[in-house]
């Protein structure tokens, strides 16, 4: 049997992070696109490729029970596409939440350079009478040379405070490559 928990939260083990190097590079794009950021110990690394708004490339690292995800996209080019962070912002409800999807902006504030937002979606069953899935996202907007960065945490909504205290504890170790 595993030990009982008692005491206060406080009492909790702290989460190791393992510094961890990818690379978000995307079809027809010409930079590395590496990059390293401490993880949470035993997430595992999946990749994903998207073309809605402008081609980008996602590394997400999921959390062992499958209920938060950490991820860094890069959209390579994309200031010198004639894109800005502005329009990023304004097609969020669609990349984030999709057609059929809820999407509520949070927040949204200048963090220095960058941009940071905080948003909730929830998407409904597919078929049937499912219940719905409601999350809660908080991302940091980086321009780092003509490439746009967004480096996300996602949680689901009961643990919103979760999202952005994560965010803001692996954020500062966040080095895309030059």
């Amino acid at each position: 049997h595993p030990p009982e928990r008692t005491g206060t939260a406080s009492a909790a083990p702290t989460t190791r992070l393992d510094t961890r190097t990818d690379a978000a590079n995307h079809t027809g794009d010409s930079g590395s696109g590496r990059f390293s950021i401490p993880v949470p110990e035993g997430w595992t690394v999946f990749h994903n490729e998207r073309s809605d708004l402008t081609s980008s490339k996602t590394v997400s690292f999921v959390s062992p029970d499958g209920h938060r995800e950490l991820a860094v996209e890069r959209f390579g080019g994309y200031f010198g596409d004639g894109y800005s962070v502005a329009v990023y912002v304004r097609a969020l409800p669609k990349l984030a939440a999709g057609s059929k999807g809820a999407f509520t902006l949070r927040g949204q504030s200048q963090q220095g350079q960058d941009q940071q937002v905080s948003y909730s979606t929830v998407e409904s069953a597919l078929v049937g009478s499912g219940a719905s899935l409601s999350r809660t996202t908080t991302a940091r907007l980086v321009r780092h040379d003509n490439d746009l960065w967004v480096v996300r945490v996602t949680v689901p909504t009961q643990d919103a405070a979760r999202s952005a205290k994560l965010l803001n504890t692996v954020f500062p170790g966040f080095a895309p490559a030059s």
